[in-house]
């Protein structure tokens, strides 16, 4: 247990989002801030397209609360949140920072019970370009217009992760309204985060969508979602056994 005094961030400047969280029954502890800010906004969107036969509904808002991490204090923020709840998931990126993260939240005498990894070499970016792909024209939507984003769809993760557009929380929002007016890609939004959702209120994920496998402490679980070729057209996840991990991974391209 740590000795220094809580995130003030944490608890003071992000009081709200904080206490909201955590009267989830379940609460998902992202790598970042921007990582928080854009799950959220994937859960309007899920809330506001939710179909009632939808078999991959949104249980996301309904049952896992998300933290509004500091970054670079994911490590930090699962300590502090620990003791005052008892089902915390810890998501990291796909890339080698996450894979550092990843690592030292499994290692140790007190190995985190349950940790998602976006797929490899993936960050929240990469998330939403993925989600913006299944209809390109979301990009052309005369809302964003002012916000410079790129013709090609190709090329919207990477101009996401500039840092303008990446700290720009209006262009967020902005295009997450305008995810909500195409049905293809709000139903990308429901389904990947179905998947964390089922990962972390201990339910079984959607169908062929994961497996479990148990970590040699014997407390730790994995999972490795795949987005096949296939798949990408119906908006499906498939999952492999990893290591200590529910890591996703898709093979762009």
């Amino acid at each position: 247990m740590r000795s220094d005094p809580p995130p003030r961030s944490l608890f003071l400047t992000e009081r709200a989002a904080t206490v909201s969280a955590v009267m989830h029954p379940a609460v998902l502890i992202p790598e970042g801030k921007f990582d928080a800010s854009w799950l959220r906004l994937f859960g309007r969107v899920a809330d506001l397209t939710e179909l009632p036969a939808d078999p991959e509904g949104a249980t996301f808002t309904h049952e896992v609360g998300v933290i509004p991490t500091k970054d670079a204090r994911i490590n930090e923020t699962y300590h502090d949140l620990a003791i005052v709840h008892p089902a915390l998931t810890c998501l990291v990126d796909g890339d080698q920072s996450g894979n550092d993260y990843r690592n030292a939240l499994s290692g140790g005498a007190s190995p985190y019970p349950r940790i998602i990894q976006w797929p490899n070499g993936w960050t929240i970016e990469d998330v939403v370009a993925w989600v913006c792909t299944a209809d390109p024209t979301v990009i052309a939507h005369a809302d964003l217009d002012a916000f410079g984003l790129p013709a090609n769809i190709a090329a919207l993760a990477a101009h996401l992760k500039k840092d303008g557009p990446k700290r720009d929380e209006i262009l967020h929002t902005s295009l997450a309204d305008v995810i909500v007016t195409k049905p293809a890609c709000s139903r990308r939004v429901r389904h990947i985060l179905s998947v964390p959702a089922a990962i972390a209120t201990g339910k079984a994920p959607p169908a062929n969508s994961a497996a479990q496998v148990t970590h040699a402490n014997g407390i730790t679980f994995s999972m490795r979602a795949q987005i096949s070729a296939s798949s990408q057209r119906q908006g499906s996840v498939r999952v492999s056994p990893s290591i200590i991990i529910s890591r996703m991974t898709h093979p762009f391209g």
